[in-house]
C-alpha cells in the first residue's frame, strides 16, 4: 500500500519520539553495583500524571560467592581419580567401625584412611575390592515384586555391626569388608535399599522383610509385620524406620507411617542419614539436601548453591560419620573427545552446619 508524503513524514517524526522516549528510559535504570535494575522511583509517575507502572521487570544478577563459603568442602582423594562412565553405577559409600572409606567406582570398591588435620584428606588403604560380575536375571511376572531396571549394576554400600556389604538389585548381597565379595544373601534380591535395626538386616520389597543370613550366600526372608505393604528405600536410624519412595518420605512410629516434609519439596529422594539431633534427606533431582528435626519438621533446606563451590552433576549418597559431620558422594561430569566420563567426589558437611 502507498503511504503518502506527508504521512510519511508523521509516522517517521512519531517513531524518533518514541525512541528518545525509550532512551530516557534507558538512561534512568541503568545497573547499580549489585548488577540489578532499580524500580522507578515514585516521582516518575506524579510527573507524568500516570499510575504507578504495574508491569515492570526487575532483573538482577547474584553476586559471585566468596571462595570457601559452600558449606561442603571437597575432599582430597589420594591416588587415581574415581572415574567411570557416567550411566550406572558409582552409587555406593560406607564408613566401617574403624573409620576406612568404601566407595564403589566401576566394577570395584576403594578403601581410603583420613589423614590427619583439619582438611578433609584420604588415602588410600588396601587394594581395591573386584564386585561380583552382573547378574541380569529374569524378569519376574505374575504375582509378587516386578523386578525391572536399564543399564547394568548398580551397586550401594551399607553397613551392618563390623561388616561392610555391597548390594544391588538385581545381584543381591555381597559382604566385603574382608577384602573379596563373599556371597551372603544372592537367593533374595530385588530392594533399593538395606536397613540394619539392632542385629536386624531390613528391606522393603513387597512390604518390609526381615532377611536373615545362612551360610554360602543363602538366605531366607520374612515379613517383619510393620507394614507388609511398602515399597522403596528403607532407613534405619536411631533405632527409627524411615521409608522413601520418590518424593515422600514416612517414619514409623511402631506400625504407624508418619509422613514427614511438610512445608517444602522433596522431589526425589536420593539417600536419607542422621544429621544433628535429626535426619537430613538428599535430593538429586531438586538438587538440594533437606534438614528434619527430631520431631520429623523441616528445619531449613539447603541449594546446591549454598552447599556447593562448583555444582556436581548427580547427587548419589550420603552418610553419617563419627561425630555427626555428614559425607556426600556426587559426581562431576566431563568430555574427553567424544566420550562422556564422570568422576565421584565425596563433600564433608561439619557437624556444626546441623547445630541448630
Amino acid at each position: 500500500m502507498l503511504v503518502s508524503a506527508p504521512r510519511r513524514e508523521r509516522i517517521t517524526r512519531l517513531l524518533g519520539a518514541i525512541a528518545l522516549f525509550a532512551g530516557c528510559e534507558g538512561s534512568r535504570a541503568s545497573r547499580d553495583d549489585a548488577g540489578s535494575v532499580p524500580q522507578a522511583v515514585a516521582g516518575d509517575a506524579a510527573v507524568a500524571g500516570d499510575a504507578p507502572p504495574t508491569n515492570r521487570i526487575t532483573f538482577s544478577v547474584e553476586k559471585p560467592r566468596p571462595a570457601g563459603s559452600a558449606l561442603a568442602k571437597r575432599c582430597v582423594l589420594g591416588g587415581d581419580p574415581l572415574s567411570s562412565d557416567c550411566v550406572g553405577g558409582d552409587a555406593g559409600i560406607a564408613i566401617d567401625r574403624d573409620g576406612t572409606l568404601h566407595v564403589v567406582t566401576g566394577s570395584e570398591v576403594r578403601r581410603y584412611k583420613r589423614a590427619t588435620g583439619d582438611e578433609c584428606r584420604y588415602e588410600p588403604a588396601g587394594d581395591p575390592i573386584a564386585l561380583p560380575p552382573d547378574n541380569p536375571r529374569p524378569q519376574r511376572v505374575g504375582k509378587g515384586p516386578l523386578y525391572m531396571r536399564s543399564g547394568g549394576a548398580a551397586w550401594q554400600l551399607t553397613r551392618s555391626g563390623d561388616a561392610i556389604y555391597a548390594f544391588d538389585f538385581l545381584g543381591g548381597l555381597f559382604r566385603i569388608d574382608r577384602g573379596t565379595a563373599e556371597p551372603a544373601c544372592t537367593e533374595v534380591f530385588g530392594y533399593r535399599n538395606v536397613a540394619t535395626r539392632g542385629k536386624q538386616l531390613l528391606v522393603a520389597r513387597s512390604g518390609i522383610e526381615r532377611l536373615v543370613l545362612g551360610k554360602a550366600g543363602r538366605c531366607t526372608a520374612s515379613s517383619a509385620t510393620i507394614d507388609d505393604k511398602a515399597q522403596g528405600k528403607l532407613y534405619a536410624i536411631r533405632d527409627q524406620l524411615y521409608l522413601a519412595r520418590n518424593g515422600t518420605l514416612v517414619r514409623y512410629d511402631g506400625k504407624d507411617p508418619v509422613k514427614l516434609g511438610d512445608g517444602t519439596r522433596i522431589c526425589s529422594t536420593t539417600s536419607v542419614t542422621a544429621c544433628g539431633d535429626g535426619v537430613c534427606v538428599l535430593d538429586n533431582n531438586c538438587m538440594q539436601l533437606v534438614q528434619l528435626g527430631a520431631d520429623g519438621a523441616v528445619l531449613r533446606t539447603l541449594e546446591t548453591r549454598q552447599l556447593f563451590t562448583a555444582r556436581p552433576w548427580s547427587l548419589q549418597e550420603a552418610i553419617t560419620a563419627d561425630g555427626g559431620a555428614v559425607l556426600v558422594l556426587g559426581r562431576h561430569r566431563d568430555k574427553v573427545g567424544d566420550r562422556e566420563t564422570c568422576e565421584a567426589a565425596i563433600y564433608e558437611l561439619p557437624a556444626a552446619v546441623f547445630a541448630i
